[in-house]
């Protein structure tokens, strides 16, 4: 029988040395989880939209009712303000359900947004740059429009995830995100919507428009508002421009719906009735203003845009969203 040999060769000197240093194996390591983790939380972030706008209303209209304390005392001009609301609604019916709550923040921050549970917030210094009751209007019906559209809820349902999403990496961080998505900041915090809600809730606003007025000039009394208010006083951008981003290409998406639906751009101003101006003395006149399209079918405001051009989510340091 022949006898096995056994040998035990050295082994090659480096052969259990990794060839790159261990720190940086331990950085790819890290950058692969954080690439994962991020892929994650976009998933989840589009899946929560979709399962956030099949709630039904009452819920959400319940979450909201936690932090009505927060919420303004009811007065004349916000009586104005949910009157008009309801004219619009009444023109472009909501779906069932669904109801508009108006408050009016007597502030000089000039914006307006929707929150859960069909609350709108307007604060008193929009309510002074608005030439006219249309123009106002336009505003309402924007907001309203994010309601009819349950953005709002949407919005929330991407904070949660994107809260859930980062507790992976630091509990702490997650937390405070998910609670802020459920509203610890308050129903008086505008929710963030992306540009193509934004876009949405500007077609849908312009059919509330058209339908209780019979035209839609008020947008373009807005827009060319809002674009004299961007570029006055050393360009300190309002806070509207924070949560609704103006340029170019929305001005002109605006003006495309309008004439792919043969809404008529031009029509009778309705003035602000004397009660209100008589309380919002700061309020701008609005009489004998031409808000309509120049000869050349372009108004001031898209051309200051043209001209000095606009960076999208601008705010201004001191105002509030």
């Amino acid at each position: 029988m022949r006898a096995i040999e056994y040998s035990n060769p050295p082994l090659p000197d480096g052969i259990n040395v990794s060839r790159t240093h261990p720190l940086l194996d331990f950085a790819r390591l890290v950058a692969a989880l954080l690439a994962i983790t991020v892929i994650a939380v976009v998933v989840l972030a589009l899946v929560a939209e979709r399962l956030a706008a099949r709630v039904p209303f009452e819920v959400e209209q319940s979450l909201a009712a936690q932090f009505s304390d927060q919420l303004p005392v009811p007065n004349d001009i916000s009586r104005y303000l949910q009157g008009l609301a309801d004219r619009l609604t009444a023109a472009d019916p909501l779906p069932p359900g669904v109801k508009i709550t108006v408050h009016f923040m007597d502030e000089p921050t000039v914006n307006a947004f929707a929150t859960l549970g069909g609350h709108v917030v307007v604060y008193r210094g929009l309510m002074e740059a608005m030439p006219n009751e249309n123009a106002l209007a336009m505003v309402l019906a924007h907001e309203i429009a994010h309601v009819r559209l349950r953005h709002p809820a949407t919005s929330m349902g991407r904070g949660l995830a994107v809260g859930l999403g980062l507790s992976v990496i630091s509990a702490g961080t997650g937390d405070n995100l998910a609670a802020q998505a459920l509203g610890s900041a308050g129903l008086l915090t505008g929710l963030s919507f992306s540009r193509e809600q934004e876009l949405e809730a500007d077609e849908a606003g312009l059919v509330s428009l058209s339908a209780l007025y019979g035209h839609v000039q008020g947008a373009d009394a807005l827009f060319q508002r809002m674009a004299e208010l961007l570029f006055a006083d050393g360009y300190r951008v309002p806070a509207f421009f924070s949560t609704h981003p103006l340029d170019e290409e929305r001005i002109y998406a605006i003006r495309d719906l309008a004439e792919r639906n043969r809404w008529p751009t031009q029509g009778a101003l309705t003035p602000f009735p004397e009660a209100i101006r008589i309380q919002l003395p700061a309020m701008t006149s609005g009489e004998g203003e031409d808000d309509s399209l120049s000869a050349d079918g372009e108004d001031d405001g898209v051309r200051d845009v043209e001209e000095h051009g606009l960076v999208e989510d601008s705010q201004a340091p001191d105002q509030a969203q």
